[in-house]
């Protein structure tokens, strides 16, 4: 969630603007769910899993669609925003072709976020020259801040933005092999959960009740030696502060 605060905060204000959402991942699904807190005027999402476009359009779409169908995604995308294009197109995927296919369909002088993570190694297939007439800003974002952080678990704990729901699958640690297997899912699962019970439960219960109240310690810009991290979470080396 700290990650589409910082991707909002980088894209502009998204209040009275028309966006849409390519991939309806977790993170895709949170990114829709802060549009509509921040008051933008139209959200639309597409995604290839019916499960996950229907999680999407409870999280508060307008509109979802099926971008197997190029054509008729921009017919419809088209139709919604009165023959402009979206103002902002969230490309929450690292698939080459939904960046392509967010370039051909935000309007002219629109903003497309480009914040899915793509594997290392894959190029941008892009009309350089149509992106330079129509003034299109591509706007990578990633990772998150300490500050992101605490904006995210303070709109979490106010109620205004709601995710629980993202949890699709729940499993114990003793079933952690199958919690992977249906993580990998996608056409199923959205977000998978893994439980702790008994001895290790009670460790995790008890160093959470040590923690100092109130204290966010978030992920920090991805600038020291020897750190690595994904968008979504920070992932330190052992032993880093």
């Amino acid at each position: 969630l700290g990650c589409c605060l910082e991707a909002i905060a980088a894209v502009g204000p998204v209040e009275g603007r028309r966006v849409l959402v390519l991939g309806l991942g977790p993170i895709g699904q949170m990114y829709l769910r802060l549009l509509r807190t921040f008051g933008a005027s139209w959200v639309g999402a597409a995604d290839l899993s019916p499960v996950r476009r229907a999680l999407g359009e409870g999280g508060g779409a307008d509109e979802t669609l099926d971008p197997r169908d190029p054509a008729r995604l921009k017919e419809r995308v088209l139709r919604a925003t009165h023959g402009t294009g979206p103002d902002l197109v969230v490309v929450a995927t690292g698939a080459p072709s939904a960046i392509a296919e967010a370039c051909r369909l935000v309007r002219r002088g629109g903003t497309v976020n480009l914040f899915g993570l793509p594997e290392k190694g894959r190029s941008l297939e892009a009309e350089l020259q149509d992106l330079y007439l129509r003034g299109i800003r591509l706007v990578p974002t990633y990772a998150t801040t300490e500050t992101g952080t605490s904006r995210a678990l303070a709109l979490l704990a106010a109620g205004r933005v709601k995710v629980s729901d993202l949890v699709t699958h729940r499993f114990p640690l003793e079933r952690i092999g199958e919690a992977f297997s249906m993580a990998a899912r996608t056409e199923e699962a959205v977000k998978v959960l893994v439980t702790a019970s008994g001895e290790v439960g009670r460790r995790l219960a008890s160093h959470k009740k040590r923690s100092a109240p109130g204290r966010v310690r978030g992920p920090r810009p991805w600038t020291g030696a020897g750190r690595t991290g994904w968008r979504g979470c920070s992932r330190l080396r052992p032993g880093a502060p």
